[in-house]
């Protein structure tokens, strides 16, 4: 819901289209308001009448939806990589992923957490072999 709230924020804004026209006659302009600043939820109809008066079709807010959470997901690979490669998977990173986890509940977080965390051991157990065959050389 979360996300739904925002991205009829954006599709209001970029019709400039006021909170007090698109409630009108579907909800009350506070309803919307703390629809969009994800306070509360809505009923599916109250949704539908919104994305109706701005002639959005139900299929096409879905994509929207959709292609916000997958730009999400690439950001975050991206970000992920990035400290891989650089060596910079610290915990105050980790920590973060695991914060972002308990305010969205996206698994996908948790699967990027794990990858992080295999990775640390897998770095970490590398340098330990270059150790013991440095040694044993």
């Amino acid at each position: 819901m979360k996300q739904q709230g925002s991205l009829i924020k954006k599709l209001r804004t970029d019709r400039k289209i006021s909170q007090a026209m698109l409630a009108e006659g579907i909800s009350s302009r506070t309803t919307l308001s703390s629809f969009e600043n994800r306070k509360t939820n809505l009923s599916s109809q109250t949704l539908f009448d919104y994305l109706d008066k701005m002639n959005i079709t139900v299929h096409e807010f879905s994509l929207l939806l959709d292609s916000e959470a997958t730009d999400q997901k690439r950001q975050l690979v991206q970000d992920f990589y990035t400290r891989y490669y650089d060596r910079t998977l610290t915990l105050d990173y980790l920590t973060s992923l695991e914060e972002r986890y308990f305010e969205t509940q996206n698994f996908f977080i948790i699967l990027c957490i794990s990858k992080a965390c295999y990775c640390s051991i897998e770095n970490h157990f590398l340098r330990i072999s270059k150790r013991i065959r440095k040694k044993l050389n």
